[in-house]
């Protein structure tokens, strides 16, 4: 049986709207954000789309994205928070100008690799991150990979076993496009998931198939 996975970005946050850098740090949602969760669970309502469970990161902000959805939609059914569905961790660099971090890294990873954002890949990223973060708490790429990964095939599979045909994953722009750079290496990197859009993959299989990539909800 194909099953339909929608894969969420939380709605905008307080330290999204002050480009604040915002990993395993946490913020609350806005009022806009608020609002891109409603727009969600009306995108679900519209289509006549049933969901039967949906799984979120422990972060605040995914947590709150998912409770407004569902409550919007007044259903009940379960929520599951999985750790692994965090964002990256981006370290020393937790709660900095998020300008200012993406110019350092982009600008380190040029140094290292001789790429620009366009040409670098995911693993050379987060390479250059782990050398940059001054504590150390950043993940190597095989951490990321198997984390990030394994999670959604786990939350994919189990859905599966059960017959379930519609489920919903809230989480991360960077860890979600990491998703779709590991299931298709056609798809851009580092093009940021905009808050409060919707991406729909298929898993039937044990395979995963983009479907729709951001679907923006005006």
């Amino acid at each position: 049986m194909k099953l339909n996975i929608f894969l969420i970005r939380h709605g905008e946050t307080f330290f999204n709207k002050f480009k604040r850098v915002q990993g395993w740090s946490d913020s609350p949602l806005t009022k806009k954000g608020l609002d891109q969760s409603r727009k969600i669970a009306e995108y679900f309502l519209v289509n006549g789309i049933k969901l039967e469970a949906v799984f979120s990161s422990d972060s605040g902000r995914a947590i709150e994205t998912a409770s407004t959805i569902v409550e919007e939609l007044k259903i009940k059914i379960p929520h599951t928070k999985d750790r692994r569905l965090r964002e990256w961790c981006f370290g020393s660099f937790e709660g900095q100008n998020y300008d200012l971090f993406v110019k350092k890294l982009l600008d380190d990873s040029f140094d290292v690799y001789g790429k620009n954002r366009e040409e670098l890949l995911y693993p050379e990223m987060s390479d250059v991150l782990t050398k940059i973060d001054t504590e150390k708490w950043t993940e190597s790429w095989e951490d990321l990979r198997e984390r990030i990964f394994q999670s959604i095939f786990e939350i994919a599979e189990k859905s599966s076993r059960k017959g379930e045909k519609n489920i919903l994953i809230v989480g991360h722009s960077l860890s979600i496009s990491t998703f779709l750079w590991l299931i298709d290496n056609s798809q851009p990197k580092f093009n940021d998931i905009k808050s409060g859009t919707i991406t729909q993959i298929t898993f039937e299989n044990e395979k995963f198939e983009l479907v729709n990539r951001e679907i923006t909800l005006i």
